[in-house]
């Protein structure tokens, strides 16, 4: 049969047919993936993160406010009193009466008596704090070189030892190969010398021990001042900064948003479903019993979220309106030139807006309360979204401001509206004491 370029369907057909449904393919792929990229359970894990996000933010804001800096010039101040204020005489003698019982040490003393001399004669501040210090410094260098010496006579100690084990272990070889009684009694002799070097090493030891020891317990005692201040100050310092990486650890990063990316989330994205084996909560599956797995967390992330320091206490509690009572000043208050509404709103109730709210941007919603500030004592809390001022509805930040600071019949308590707490499925549970948490009788892990 000879060969034609006749086929049997028309080729420029199949081309547009192949073509189109080349195209349809395309699209089909391309919407699979996004349907299945964009799940419900991500949009709640991302409201969540921004969530947590937020109240790190607000808790920063909280530390970070007029009322942290005042503390931390107060305890700066304490600090800086204390560090020019004169050491206890009494202790300092009995420093100086335990360092002279040592001949090494005996010199540093006589310096030492000249600078306590010459600090209770100075009165300038500056010259007090630098004389101070040097003091301290002199007698930690004592203290220092007495460990120096305790760690010399730990060696010689251990040297001794070492040269005892061996003459006991020439003597016991002389006794087992049966050598003749004079040598026997010759090694007896030179472990028993070698004995006696080792309790001498001892007590050298322990007397270094012991003088090391009070002379630390001492400085201690005449530095615990100082040292309480320094580590109150330094707590609180501590505070903010934990503040600031956590809220560093959980926002939005570069790199986070790149692995939510379609295809890059497969490579250990930062959203993923959270998956809780149940061993001991089996599920039948006609052959046999099998471990239940559980996913409930992968929506509700913040089920088991307790407040700091409260384990029992619900650290995103379910949404609920609240109306409170906050005093106002008798009179009109006056507003330094350039102050901005935040400390405006700081300094007359106690608390500020954050710049964008939770779940809607423009809600007005409180972001710091003061402590004991009209604010705190009317019960306002970080997060509440204040929903209507004075009877007012305040949809919005600019709207919540203006009722605040102006609309106000000052001297009279103002009513606020409050909607406290976060939706499903972002609440935790209401009784972590009985379930859910790890310390409940009923764990959400078992």
């Amino acid at each position: 049969m000879p060969a034609t370029e006749q086929t049997w369907r028309d080729m420029k057909v199949l081309h547009i047919v192949f073509s189109v449904v080349a195209v349809v393919l395309l699209i089909a792929t391309v919407v699979m993936l996004s349907v299945d990229h964009n799940r419900p359970w991500k949009k709640y894990q991302r409201t969540f993160r921004a969530l947590e996000t937020w109240s790190a933010s607000a808790n920063v804001s909280a530390e970070n406010s007029r009322a942290f800096a005042a503390q931390t010039g107060e305890l700066e101040a304490s600090l800086a009193e204390v560090r020019r204020a004169d050491l206890d005489p009494s202790l300092v003698m009995k420093f100086l009466d335990q360092a002279e019982t040592v001949k090494e040490d005996a010199e540093a003393s006589v310096f030492a008596k000249e600078d306590i001399a010459r600090l209770q004669s100075v009165t300038d501040p500056d010259k007090r704090f630098q004389l101070r210090g040097d003091l301290l410094q002199r007698f930690q260098d004592i203290v220092d070189r007495s460990r120096f010496r305790e760690d010399n006579s730990a060696g010689r100690l251990k040297l001794r030892k070492a040269n005892l084990d061996k003459r006991r272990a020439d003597y016991e070889l002389a006794v087992s190969g049966e050598a003749d009684a004079a040598k026997q009694k010759e090694l007896l002799v030179l472990a028993g010398q070698q004995r006696k070097k080792v309790t001498d090493a001892t007590l050298a030891f322990q007397e270094a021990n012991t003088h090391r020891k009070q002379l630390a317990d001492t400085l201690r005692q005449i530095t615990a001042t100082e040292d309480a201040a320094a580590k109150k100050l330094a707590t609180h310092r501590q505070s903010l900064i934990l503040l600031k990486k956590a809220l560093t650890d959980r926002a939005p990063n570069l790199g986070k948003t790149v692995l939510e990316l379609p295809v890059l989330d497969a490579f250990n994205g930062p959203l993923r479903v959270d998956q809780i084996w149940l061993p001991k909560l089996t599920l039948n599956n006609n052959f046999r019993d099998v471990a239940r797995f559980d996913r409930c967390t992968t929506c509700h992330q913040g089920m088991d979220k307790s407040s700091a320091g409260s384990p029992s206490k619900p650290a995103y509690p379910e949404v609920a309106n609240v109306e409170v009572l906050i005093p106002t000043p008798d009179k009109p208050p006056v507003f330094k030139e350039g102050e901005s509404e935040l400390q405006q709103m700081e300094d007359v109730f106690g608390f500020q807006l954050a710049s964008k709210g939770l779940f809607r941007e423009d809600s007005p919603t409180i972001s710091v309360v003061l402590p004991e500030s009209p604010a705190a004592i009317a019960g306002l809390q970080s997060g509440d979204v204040i929903t209507a001022v004075g009877g007012g509805r305040t949809s919005v930040r600019a709207l919540a401001v203006t009722a605040l600071l102006e609309n106000v019949s000052w001297g009279s308590p103002l009513r606020l509206s409050l909607q406290r707490g976060v939706p499903q499925p972002y609440a935790t549970h209401p009784r972590l004491d009985l379930f859910v948490s790890d310390s409940s009788p009923h764990s959400m892990k078992t």
